[in-house]
């Protein structure tokens, strides 16, 4: 798997890929919100490697949140580090 724990970059990304990952994040995103509201979340406790027990689907959503922001956070410092060159 290219995007699994523990990866690195080793490849040229296309356009088409950040179309693709783009739209897959607004979809999970809408579908997220939907099963929600219907109460269609099916959900099993998980331990995270950081130690978390996510024991209900809001711990989940609340633990997948501030993990997205470190990535945002990431991403954003090594943009402007390139955009510094």
């Amino acid at each position: 798997m290219t995007y699994k724990k523990g990866t690195l970059p080793n490849f040229d990304v296309e356009e088409t890929d950040v179309e693709d990952l783009a739209f897959l994040l607004r979809e999970t995103s809408r579908l997220l919100v939907e099963h929600y509201d219907k109460g269609e979340m099916p959900y099993h406790s998980y331990t995270t490697s950081f130690g978390t027990d996510l024991k209900s689907i809001q711990d989940a959503v609340i633990f997948n949140n501030i993990h997205e922001s470190l990535h945002y956070g990431i991403c954003f410092g090594t943009k402007r580090v390139l955009m510094s060159y």
